[in-house]
């Protein structure tokens, strides 16, 4: 349920494009992945955080990204 939660207000965010807060939306993505991410149940939150990076990359490299890609519509 809490991921749900976690989603609606991701979604939330997304709807209202001058209040995005990516940084919200990444710790969101980061809290679904580790709950919902198949993996080894013995790895440990450094292992989850490097998996995670390698396919979000940091928090502050996803929120240039989704800033620059939000201006590009924006502009369009």
């Amino acid at each position: 349920m809490k991921t749900l939660i976690r989603r609606v207000e991701a979604l939330k965010l997304l709807l209202v494009p001058k209040t995005i807060d990516w940084g919200r939306i990444h710790d969101c993505l980061r809290e679904m992945d580790a709950a919902t991410a198949p993996g080894p149940p013995e790895w440990t939150a450094e292992q989850w955080e490097e998996n995670f990076i390698e396919r979000h990359g940091t928090r502050e490299e996803f929120i240039k990204g989704k800033e620059r890609r939000h201006e590009i519509h924006r502009r369009a």
